[in-house]
């Protein structure tokens, strides 16, 4: 009886007003001798003497171990210095027990936090962090968990820190993949630019220094090296045409050399046929004049179709004073002939040709229809004869001229290697083949009962 005074005398079970007390951590007074020190942490509970009677005659105390509560509140906040407390209604602590320095650092905590239910930052001269409190629902304690600012912010300083060496290592290894990569693509590129600008136009250029693994730097010299040589083709046509223009311009001097001696000479006979009355001498001088004044006139290159109809005409006039009635000729004529130019001597040579072969060696009458039609897609000539035609060797050997005609124009092969073959047909498709390109088709069919000379040109 007297240890139990002696412990109530400790005021452990003082100022209790309800109807249970938690008291805070202490030593267990009632231990034995060899566990004097246990510490523990008592719920106590008043006992009556009845049920009729508020007596109180006793007081009931159940203990549990600190070390239970320590094994509790040390699992999972025991990393990067998180602290946790608890504490009791009054302010005592109850968990860590005896800790001098964090009971010091708890108490200030303790006053900061106040009544705040939440998440607050904790600042003063003595101490500054960030903690979070909550209120137990079956005990009047609460649970408190703080940090000091310089272990909260430690990690995200080395993450941050990290990141930074991270992120400038992928920069600067970006920047040399970027450098390398370009200069990989760049080195072929000036190698192509320094090997055009050190060679000669006349020259084949040299890529054998021009090595590389990416593909669109070799198609890109493949093309440049394309593009080159049909320049130098462009270049070697060019030439070979003003060599070929001045040959041309150096015939026409030379077939215009004295031309009034041609007319006067026509005109003298002109006059003698006057003087025996022969209309039909002065006729044919008339018409012939007519003929070589059109063939030698400096008017230009092209003229409308419709002249050129007109020259026909006049050819195949002259022609019949000297067959009579022995030639019979039509020309028929649809659409606007006046809008479309051709090259001059374009219709009179194909008539002409029907004269020199296709009439030599047959008897007449001689028939002769030519049919043009112009309209808004194009212009059609057609010269029909009935002579007597061309053999089939001769009309291959036609058609195989003018295919190498095309062969010439489309591959831009040097003009140099065009020949006529003293053939009228093939000089006549080779102006229209450099006026019209691939709009011109020319076609020569033949029978034995005459020949057929067609040209058409779309626009």
């Amino acid at each position: 009886m007297e240890e139990v005074n002696r412990i109530w005398n400790q005021g452990l079970y003082e100022n209790w007003d309800g109807y249970y007390k938690i008291l805070p951590t202490h030593e267990d007074p009632f231990a034995i001798s060899e566990k004097k020190d246990r510490i523990t942490v008592s719920l106590l509970r008043k006992m009556n003497l009845s049920f009729y009677s508020q007596e109180d005659v006793g007081v009931i105390e159940v203990q549990q171990s600190y070390e239970k509560i320590e094994e509790i509140c040390s699992q999972n906040y025991d990393r990067n210095n998180m602290q946790l407390y608890v504490v009791d209604e009054d302010g005592n602590i109850v968990y860590p027990y005896e800790d001098t320095k964090k009971t010091r650092e708890m108490k200030r905590v303790t006053e900061l936090f106040g009544s705040q239910q939440c998440d607050v930052i904790v600042s003063s001269k003595e101490i500054s962090g960030i903690g979070m409190q909550h209120q137990l629902s079956n005990a009047p304690w609460k649970v408190l968990v703080f940090q000091r600012n310089k272990d909260f912010s430690g990690p995200i300083f080395r993450s941050v820190r990290w990141i930074l060496i991270f992120g400038g290592g992928m920069l600067i290894f970006m920047i040399l993949a970027v450098f390398f990569a370009t200069k990989r693509i760049m080195n072929p590129i000036v190698t192509l630019r320094k090997t055009v600008e050190n060679s000669d136009t006349g020259e084949a250029l040299d890529f054998s220094d021009l090595k590389t693994e990416i593909d669109e730097i070799d198609l890109l010299q493949r093309a440049f090296t394309k593009m080159v040589k049909h320049i130098r083709e462009s270049a070697e046509l060019m030439g070979a045409m003003r060599e070929k223009e001045l040959e041309l311009k150096i015939e026409v001097l030379q077939a215009q050399i004295n031309p009034h001696f041609l007319y006067n000479s026509l005109a003298a006979i002109s006059a003698a046929g006057m003087e025996d009355g022969s209309f039909r001498t002065q006729m044919m001088c008339v018409e012939l004049s007519e003929l070589l004044r059109y063939a030698g006139s400096d008017t230009g290159k092209h003229v409308d179709i419709q002249t050129e109809l007109e020259n026909l005409e006049n050819y195949l006039k002259c022609m019949k004073w000297r067959y009579e009635d022995n030639l019979e000729y039509r020309i028929e004529v649809e659409g606007k002939t006046n809008v479309d130019f051709i090259p001059k001597l374009t219709f009179q040579p194909l008539a002409e040709n029907s004269f020199a072969h296709g009439f030599s060696n047959t008897l007449p009458p001689y028939k002769i229809q030519v049919n043009c039609v112009v309209s808004e897609n194009g212009w059609i000539f057609t010269l029909k004869d009935n002579g007597c035609g061309i053999s089939d060797e001769r009309l291959l050997e036609i058609q195989t001229a003018i295919d190498n005609v095309d062969f010439i124009f489309e591959e831009s092969k040097a003009y140099t290697e065009l020949r006529t073959e003293n053939m009228a047909i093939l000089n006549i498709y080779m102006r229209l083949k450099q006026e019209y390109g691939r709009k011109v088709c020319f076609t020569v069919k033949s029978k034995e009962n005459g020949t057929e000379i067609k040209i058409e040109v779309t626009r």
